[in-house]
């Protein structure tokens, strides 16, 4: 398993609101939701694998240091 890492962020009180009550009704944390939604995102907006591209150069420039 992944480490996990803490972040902050702000989101509409409304949407925060309705997270809340379907992780009630999944019986699921909030937690568990947003890890899903950023993966969803991820596979979304990232066809081409351009993240996955990213950290090989990243990992390539480190090595040359």
């Amino acid at each position: 398993m992944a480490k996990k890492v803490a972040f902050n962020t702000r989101v509409s009180e409304s949407i925060l609101n309705e997270f809340r009550a379907l992780s009630v009704l999944l019986d699921r944390n909030l937690n568990d939701f947003f890890e899903e939604a950023m993966i969803d995102l991820i596979r979304k907006y990232d066809q081409d694998n351009l993240i996955v591209e990213l950290r090989k150069l990243k990992a390539k420039a480190q090595k040359k240091i």
